[in-house]
């Protein structure tokens, strides 16, 4: 990611474990325990800015042709409708060249298929699994 992009949007459910989360994927300690989505954190090269998608942030970023976006973790919303469709909705106003979705575990997605809507007209998504 570092050789393609110099800026980067985490949209996190799970705020109090995305540090520990990345941390344990990178094996490094690349984000303070405490992060905060007010702040913008250096990842490799690339400044990343931190937002939640299940609290009340009406500031969400969403994003340009220069930065990715990555929805960590989604299991908490592919499992609830409601939730499934704000979530849609979220990465439709997506405006990231790249969007990545990602779980902590894979293992309990019975059906790996999402629906894209077309009116998203999105370019890359895609699945990263990260290892816990």
């Amino acid at each position: 990611m570092n050789k393609e992009f110099d800026k980067g949007i985490i949209i996190t459910s799970s705020m109090g474990n995305i540090s520990f989360h990345i941390n344990r994927a990178f094996k490094k300690d690349l984000l303070p325990s405490a992060v905060k989505s007010t702040a913008n954190y250096t990842l490799g090269s690339m400044t990343v800015n931190k937002n939640s998608y299940t609290g009340h942030t009406k500031n969400n970023p969403r994003g340009n042709e220069d930065t990715f976006t990555l929805f960590h973790p989604v299991q908490t919303v592919l499992d609830d409708s409601k939730r499934y469709e704000n979530f849609l909705n979220d990465i439709k106003n997506t405006n990231s060249r790249k969007i990545i979705l990602s779980t902590t575990n894979e293992w309990s997605i019975k059906d790996w298929s999402i629906e894209i809507m077309p009116s998203l007209n999105l370019r890359a998504i895609s699945k990263i699994i990260v290892p816990i």
